[in-house]
Formats: C-alpha cells, structure tokens, sequence
C-alpha cells in the first residue's frame, strides 16, 4: 500500500519529520500559511517544499492525492493560554477545513494534534463537535492525551491531545497508543549549563533588574529552571521545562529561564528545538530571526511522542 502523506499546518514539520523518516512514507502535500515557517520548512524538506497559502482559500480539486492525513491545526482558540473563544475563534474553525479536505480526498487515515483542554472545552461539546464531525465522513476514531515528558523522554512538561483516524475500523481495533516510557534526559543534557552562549541571552541586574530583585530571593543551583511571572520568579521543581509557547520570543510573562554556570539565562532557540525532540541536523536558518524560531518551536510538536505514535500506525497500516 502506497504511504503517502498530506501535511496541513505543517508549522516547520514536527509531525512530518517522523513519517519522512519512517518506512516508506513520502509526504506529498504540505500546507501553510506562515512565511517563516515556510523558510524552515523547505531548509528541512528538500524534496516536498511547502505550499505557501491559506487552507482556506486551497483549490481542494487540485490537491494531490494521499492516503493518510496529518495536521496540528490551531489551538490558540482551545488553549488556557489564550482566549479559550472555541468556534468563535476564526481559528478553532479550521477544524472544518480539514474535514473537507477528508471530504474530497477521502485518504484511509488521518493524525492531528491540539492542546488537551480541547478535549474539555465548553464543558466537552467542542471535542463531541469534532468527533461527530470526522465520524460522519466514515472515520472510526479514537485519541488520547499524552505528555512530552512521560512518552517522549524529553524534560518538558507539554500535554496534547493526539486524534487517529481509520475508514478501517478493524485497522483501529488493532492500533495501540505508546505507552509511558522512562525518562532518561534530564534538562542539563539539553540545555549547555556550562559553556557561555552569546551575552544576551542573559538575565542581569543592569537588563531585568524587577526579574533579578525576584531570583536573588529564591535557591539557585545549576541546571534549576525558573519560571518568571508579573508577581515574582517561581522555581520549577518538576525538573521540567514548563510548556514551550509561541510567545517565548517576546519575552515577558511565563517564559522559562534557566540557572548556567555563567548566570541566568533564557534557552536558545536550538535548546528550544532539542525540547522538542528535534535532531541536532535540524536547520534553523540564520535568515529566520531568534523571536520567529521561538514561535516555531513554541507552535511545534514533541517529534519523540510523533515518532513512537508514527511506529504504531506502522503497525496496522497495511
């Protein structure tokens, strides 16, 4: 069976990557509509480059045809760090453009991904909605909520929900999510706490001296992650780097910094990317600006939970 693969809001291909690098998968369609995104995205993948453009306005009669879908659609409507508006949201509406797109493909399969509050959203009516939605194009569907840090072994504390899809409903039956894995990477492996990075990624009294007045009142110990809010600097305790976010790059409320042997700091655009599980040939382009590969990240995916979720689907898709 042919493993092809339309991406949409493909972002810079968190969820591409692993199907790129699994067996047999091409992906022959990919979709959004960010043009920094797109300058990452076609950096990585040589050989399908992005399409450029607003699904909304995709000539879906032109669309090449793929047997398996994949798409993190919007979550900033469904997501309690933003206005939790759902369907009011133009951008929790996008969910009907993928459904009309499986409408007019009609690929076997599909994966998307969200933040897990969609799934308790206006009291569960708006995941109910989505649900109904995909049934009725003839998918038998199941989902579950899965942390980076529990089945990607990466030291970040990031829940989403994961939607697979069937037309074979004795294809679902045999799928089975990955299971809780043992977390080996610690936030020092993917965070340089002893080389100096460059000078303004620091937090100093002359720069922050509000943020600095907070941590010189709390512990320090290397590799120890903070978390500075409008009321004072909170110590994470977890071990984990709080939910990476799209606003990182503005600095401001939530953004997690960390304690190096040089001071504190804020991550890097590539530590970004490591928190996510992206590899270290994974190019950020120097022509995309730091605050724009922090969206990115931000806006990404956990590749690790992708991959492991990637080898299931191997499994039954046949």
């Amino acid at each position: 069976m042919e493993k092809l693969v339309g991406s949409f809001f493909c972002g810079v291909g968190g969820i591409d990557y692993p199907f790129t690098h699994s067996n047999g998968w091409k992906v022959v369609f990919a979709n959004d509509f960010n043009r920094y995104s797109r300058i990452t995205y076609n950096s990585n993948f040589l050989e399908h480059p992005m399409d450029f453009g607003d699904v909304e306005q995709l000539d879906l009669d032109s669309l090449p045809k793929f047997s398996f879908l994949i798409g993190g659609f919007p979550c900033q409507a469904f997501s309690v760090a933003g206005s939790q508006k759902g369907f009011e949201d133009s951008r929790g509406k996008l969910i009907y453009s993928i459904v009309e797109i499986l409408h007019k493909v009609k690929p076997r399969g599909f994966l998307l991904e969200n933040v897990s509050n969609l799934v308790t959203h206006n009291h569960g009516e708006t995941f109910a909605t989505i649900r109904e939605l995909l049934q009725n194009e003839g998918y038998h569907i199941d989902y579950a909520i899965m942390n980076a840090s529990e089945y990607g072994n990466v030291p970040q504390n990031r829940n989403r929900v994961y939607i697979i899809g069937f037309k074979n409903a004795t294809r679902l039956k045999r799928f089975t999510w990955p299971r809780p894995i043992e977390r080996t990477v610690s936030v020092t492996d993917v965070v340089d706490v002893n080389n100096r990075v460059d000078e303004h990624y620091y937090y100093t009294q002359e720069k922050y001296p509000r943020v600095m007045a907070h941590f010189d009142r709390v512990e320090h110990s290397v590799g120890q992650i903070y978390q500075y809010r409008r009321n004072g600097i909170r110590v994470n305790k977890s071990g984990l780097v709080p939910t990476l976010t799209a606003n990182m790059g503005l600095g401001g409320h939530n953004v997690p910094l960390v304690f190096t042997n040089h001071g504190l700091r804020k991550l890097t655009p590539r530590e970004c990317f490591r928190l996510q599980g992206f590899p270290e040939d994974f190019v950020l382009p120097e022509n995309v600006s730091e605050m724009h590969l922090y969206q990115q990240a931000g806006n990404s995916v956990c590749v690790n939970v992708i991959s492991r979720i990637v080898a299931e689907i191997e499994k039954v898709f046949d």
